[in-house]
């Protein structure tokens, strides 16, 4: 799917790596060349699954509109670290608020899809002042 995206001469994508901990999160984002230093979107994947599934239809859609759009592999998924260490829930919010961070993405709008749904929920709840708006796909209140 990455290489896709080499034919959008008007927008800009990168890879990132944030570091949440012990853990390094594989980053993507796409992004209007003039666009606001701060802000943008902030996709949320569902449990196991790379984010790569998000069609690039709908990331490059959401580039143009936001100026920026980003989207990471969770931990033991894609290219982010794998791990034997037991994590919660609580630990995936601050791996998406890590990425919010590193990338001065605050206010945010976060869509999240499934589990990630229900991560975007809980990072909103715990920092309301970082979420300008909520989208919820799919997902439940855990």
């Amino acid at each position: 799917m990455t290489s896709s995206f080499s034919d959008l001469s008007d927008l800009l994508h990168r890879t990132h790596t944030v570091h949440s901990g012990s853990i390094s999160l594989h980053v993507e984002t796409l992004e209007l060349p003039e666009r606001d230093a701060r802000g943008g979107i902030l996709l949320l994947s569902e449990a196991e699954a790379p984010s790569s599934r998000w069609p690039i239809e709908l990331l490059t859609g959401l580039a143009r509109q936001a100026g920026r759009c980003c989207w990471f592999d969770t931990r033991d998924v894609g290219a982010s670290t794998w791990t034997n260490e037991r994590y919660s829930i609580d630990d995936l919010v601050m791996d998406a608020k890590a990425v919010s961070d590193a990338l001065d993405l605050s206010p945010v709008d976060v869509i999240g899809r499934s589990m990630g749904g229900e991560i975007a929920l809980r990072l909103a709840l715990t920092n309301p002042e970082d979420v300008r708006s909520l989208t919820l796909l799919s997902t439940t209140p855990g």
